[in-house]
């Protein structure tokens, strides 16, 4: 088992979650595991390139996407400050209302993969976390540390299987989670569409097909912007 712990370094967590705006007051609890993927591979990006082959990283990403974690998430209150933004518009001068939302929690959080690491691959997430200066938002700073995994761990968050009914006294919670890179390549076939042949007549304007990142990794590290419009 993986297993990695979050201390907050300030008790507030903002982290919206995928298809929200930011405006609309909602937080991301329990953080999606695409997020974190995705923060790993900032941090790699960013700071640990000279020292982490990318082969590595890409095996790392795998290794972790190829099984949904569990949390054990501690005591948290959802909160929020609101704030009256002056627009001015040449002499017109208006107030926005803006949300800022956030999960107040001062524990540990806790994830655990039940994943296999190598050695090599373990040395790179432990890096990498010790690097990762802050998870969600800019203003989310963190520590983040890898534990053996014969720590103590009391999941109170889990991935609801297929087909089975929420268990009594439980919340159903939908967060971002990527595709296996087996599922990622067949869904990538999927989309890709077979070769044809050019009609004789082509319009002097044509709209470029958006490209599909090649891995699951591409795709972690693809802007925003450019998942959206793929």
């Amino acid at each position: 088992m993986v297993q990695i712990e979050i201390t907050p370094s300030v008790v507030r967590f903002h982290a919206t979650p995928w298809g929200r705006h930011a405006n609309e007051g909602a937080v991301e609890w329990p953080p999606s595991p695409w997020r974190f993927l995705r923060a790993l591979v900032a941090t790699w990006h960013l700071k640990a390139k000279a020292e982490v082959p990318e082969r590595l990283v890409r095996q790392l990403v795998d290794a972790l996407a190829a099984d949904l974690p569990r949390f054990e998430l501690p005591p948290a209150t959802l909160g929020h400050t609101r704030h009256y933004v002056p627009v001015i518009e040449g002499k017109k001068c208006e107030q926005t209302k803006v949300f800022d939302a956030f999960v107040l929690f001062t524990g540990t959080l806790k994830i655990a993969w039940d994943a296999s690491l190598s050695p090599d691959e373990l040395r790179a997430l432990a890096l990498l976390c010790d690097r990762l200066a802050y998870f969600g938002r800019a203003e989310s700073i963190v520590e983040v540390r890898v534990r053996d995994h014969a720590t103590r761990f009391n999941c109170n968050a889990s991935p609801l299987p297929p087909d089975q009914p929420v268990p009594l006294e439980h919340e159903l919670v939908r967060v971002l989670c990527p595709m296996t890179p087996t599922e990622y390549a067949a869904w990538k076939a999927a989309q890709t569409p077979p070769n044809q042949p050019l009609p004789k007549k082509r319009s002097k304007i044509s709209a470029a097909v958006p490209k599909l990142p090649a891995e699951l990794f591409d795709a972690l590290r693809a802007d925003t912007g450019e998942l959206q419009h793929a």
